[in-house]
């Protein structure tokens, strides 16, 4: 009977992964390319989707131009939107169920972690571009209590002129 010594795809993605958290962790990694690249020298070739779904399913964000974790951004919703608030620029609604949230260019998806483990009741979940973050919630009513308190919060953490309106924007 023989016995199948290479890795299965799932242990060899695993192993990739926790590379991956070790090289954000240890290293300051600006691109998906540059962290093929780390991940080659380390003896793992990935193609550029498989890096991109490995980060998004860590939970990987960017953030002043390099990746980050979640867990490096705190997990209280003071101290989560602390980390990023001076990334925000804006915050306005978008129709009943939506909030748009503008950030400084590569941090939209950093930010959108920081919401996502800020423990808003009212968010369903976050979908992040580089620059523009859309925050579903469940109900009209939903959506305005969130607007509330993130604009209550961002206030709060940065002080009242702490975040500003893209121009031709209207701010909540």
């Amino acid at each position: 009977l023989l016995v199948n010594e290479m890795p299965t795809d799932i242990e060899q993605r695993d192993r990739r992964r926790q590379a991956i958290v070790d090289l954000v962790r240890r290293s300051r990694i600006a691109s998906q390319e540059e962290l093929r690249a780390k991940l080659a020298a380390r003896g793992f070739e990935a193609t550029q989707p498989s890096v991109s779904r490995d980060l998004r399913d860590l939970g990987v964000g960017k953030a002043a131009g390099r990746y980050v974790l979640a867990d490096e951004l705190g997990p209280e919703t003071r101290d989560a939107l602390g980390e990023v608030v001076h990334f925000v620029r804006g915050v306005r609604p978008a129709g009943p169920y939506l909030a748009v949230i503008s950030t400084t260019v590569g941090a939209a998806q950093t930010v959108a972690i920081a919401l996502d483990h800020a423990g808003f009741p009212e968010l369903a979940g976050t979908v992040a571009g580089d620059d523009t973050i859309f925050a579903a919630t469940s109900s009209a009513a939903a959506q305005r209590r969130f607007l509330e308190r993130l604009r209550h919060l961002l206030s709060e953490i940065s002080g009242p002129a702490g975040y500003a309106v893209p121009a031709g924007r209207r701010a909540v």
